[in-house]
Parts: structure tokens; sequence; C-alpha cells
């Protein structure tokens, strides 16, 4: 006599469903206003051929790929032609700020060093573009590209609270 037996009642997940209850959904009605899929217009008994249909998406695939391919290889020659130091040749377009590790940007020309600080981004933001203004190696191309990028877009990626530090930074400040 070991005592009663006592029933296992199958364990609930976290949505009180037990593994039993899950079952399928019964498939969407389409909305008013909206066209029914495919799939939902073979259920529903309409006449397809679908040997015609495959036919004539192989070649729609294809120019899709061809537009996929051709914009990527536009994206990567738009990538390499981003640079960190220009040539005074180069035509310049557009200044891009950005955040990244110090250590990654010795190859650039304009930057400065952001550690834990008490400095708002804002004011940081600010700090660094002075810096950069102030720079005697900036050519008037160059300070009217950095003075064409907007406040938010300066600050946007910074981290809150940061200490600004750059090799001239005291001497651009004084001035």
């Amino acid at each position: 006599s070991a005592g009663p037996v006592k029933e296992e009642k199958p364990k609930k997940g976290k949505r009180g469903k037990t593994k039993d209850d899950t079952a399928k959904k019964p498939p969407q009605k389409p909305r008013a206003g909206q066209r029914p899929t495919e799939l939902a217009r073979i259920k529903e008994g309409a006449h397809i051929e679908l040997e015609d249909g495959a036919l004539e998406e192989q070649p729609d695939e294809k120019e899709e790929q061809d537009q996929d391919q051709h914009a990527s290889e536009e994206a990567e020659a738009l990538y390499d032609s981003l640079t960190g130091q220009p040539h005074p040749e180069d035509v310049l377009l557009f200044a891009v700020p950005f955040c990244a590790p110090y250590t990654t940007m010795t190859n650039y020309k304009y930057k400065v060093k952001l550690t834990p600080g008490t400095q708002r981004k804002g004011k940081a933001a600010k700090t660094a573009l002075h810096s950069f203004m102030q720079s005697k190696e900036a050519t008037p191309r160059e300070k009217d590209l950095f003075r064409s990028v907007k406040d938010t877009d300066l600050s946007r990626n910074i981290p809150g609270k940061v200490k600004v530090s750059a090799p001239h930074l005291l001497h651009a400040k004084k001035k």
C-alpha cells in the first residue's frame, strides 16, 4: 500500500497552454478591399495554370537578380569612394560624422578621442567641430562641409557624458 496514486497533469507553457492544446490556426480571410493571394485563390478553387506562371516568373527573377547585383556593385563603389584622408585634388562632396574605436581611425585626417567624462554629447560634438574648423590644414571646402553637417547628425552617434581629447584642442579653445 503505497498510498493514493496522483494523476500527472500536463505542464503548461508560458502562455498557459499545453502542447496538446496548440492547434493550427485557420487561414485568415482577406479584409474588405484586399485581393486574395495566389494560395488563397487555389484553395478557393480558382483555376490557375502553374506551369505558365512558373515560366513567366523565371525571367522576372533573373531581372531582379541582375538589378540586385548592379545595385550592390554601385553600393560597393560608393563605399570605396569614402576616405579618411582626402587628397588635395579630390572633389569633396560630403562630410560624414561617425564614432569608431580610436585605434581604427589612425589614418583619418580629422579625429578626436572620446573618453567617459561630464560633457554632454551636443557640447562635445560642437567642441570637436570647433577644433576641426580651427585646424591649420583645413581647406575652405572642408570648412564649408563641416558647417553643412547638422548638430543632430553630429551628436546622434556620440555616447552621453564624454570628454573630448585632441592634439591641439586646448590651443583651439583659447582662440
